[in-house]
């Protein structure tokens, strides 16, 4: 349950989400990226990164997903709801309490199945890794 202190200076705990949530928000945006052609690897540039956030961050699919996990996040102490981004402070916090939702409830997933790849995956993601931070 990490507590994190947004750029308007709000104190946001971010729990994590029951397992059939987090699921299916993890699908939402999996959806997306498949849907839209996306394939995010590490010579991905700017513009296809930004494309792929556009996408997710426009999604109703994803939206809907995401506020079940979001509700059960406070910010000051009370539960994140929609009218909580009303305010110039609440619409400053957004991107800052929903990043940090979608990782706690995803890294997890993710981190679990980059430990089920071959090592000749793994070398190569880390090769790419590696040419990346050359260029």
């Amino acid at each position: 349950m990490p507590e994190i202190k947004t750029t308007s200076g709000a104190s946001v705990v971010i729990n994590i989400a029951p397992w059939e949530d987090a699921k299916r928000l993890k699908k939402a945006i999996e959806r997306e990226l498949a849907n839209a052609g996306i394939k995010l690897n590490m010579q991905s540039d700017v513009s296809e990164l930004f494309s792929a956030l556009l996408r997710v961050d426009s999604s109703d699919d994803v939206d809907a997903a995401l506020w079940p996990c979001l509700a059960r996040c406070t910010r000051d102490g009370s539960k994140i709801i929609p009218a909580m981004f009303d305010t110039a402070d609440g619409r400053a916090d957004y991107y800052e309490i929903v990043t940090a939702c979608i990782q706690e409830n995803l890294r997890p997933l993710v981190e679990s199945l980059y430990s089920k790849l071959p090592a000749s995956v793994k070398a190569m993601l880390q090769k790419s890794q590696n040419i990346q931070k050359q260029s």
